[in-house]
């Protein structure tokens, strides 16, 4: 039988609680404000947002963005490092020929929040933008990440199958 816990020891043990929280809350605004490289922002005050996005995205090409929050977990974390590496490893001569771009955009920033918007995003995830003379000609958002971040050559197959696509379709 066990017995019950003196009210002086839970309220210890709810102060130290808090304690870590305040602590922990802290640690990730000093990191997110002093340490981070400042978000790309997609928007000036009284810029419509299609032209905006034009300044973050490229005019032509193939974006491939990783759409983040402002906290990121090792999830998200892994899901950008693996959207890289298709990018980089996968279409390098793409990338080189400047047909392929690899991007993150923190989609909570408030001059990103069109994004959202612009690509249905509710959540932190992968988006394949073609874009042709500044437009999107078409854009897939690769929800699956999620399920194939601890996966990586389905990973890759999944991106780069999406990536093709849309180079298939700006060829056109």
């Amino acid at each position: 039988m066990s017995l019950p816990l003196p009210a002086s020891v839970l309220r210890s043990i709810l102060r130290v609680a808090l304690l870590a929280l305040v602590v922990a809350s802290v640690g990730a605004w000093v990191r997110r404000t002093l340490l981070d490289e400042p978000a790309p922002q997609a928007t000036e005050r009284g810029t419509p947002p299609a032209e905006a996005a034009s300044r973050v995205l490229p005019a032509d090409g193939v974006a491939v963005v990783n759409f983040h929050g402002c906290l990121r977990c090792e999830t998200c974390l892994r899901i950008g490092a693996l959207s890289r590496v298709v990018a980089e490893q996968d279409f390098r001569a793409q990338l080189e020929a400047g047909r392929v771009a690899g991007l993150e955009i923190d989609h909570d920033e408030p001059a990103n929040a069109h994004f959202r918007d612009d690509y249905d995003i509710f959540a932190s995830t992968v988006v394949v933008v073609a874009r042709r003379d500044g437009r999107d000609v078409g854009w897939e958002r690769v929800d699956e990440v999620w399920e194939l971040y601890d996966d990586e050559p389905s990973f890759r197959a999944r991106l780069g199958a999406a990536i093709d696509r849309r180079l298939a379709e700006l060829a056109r």
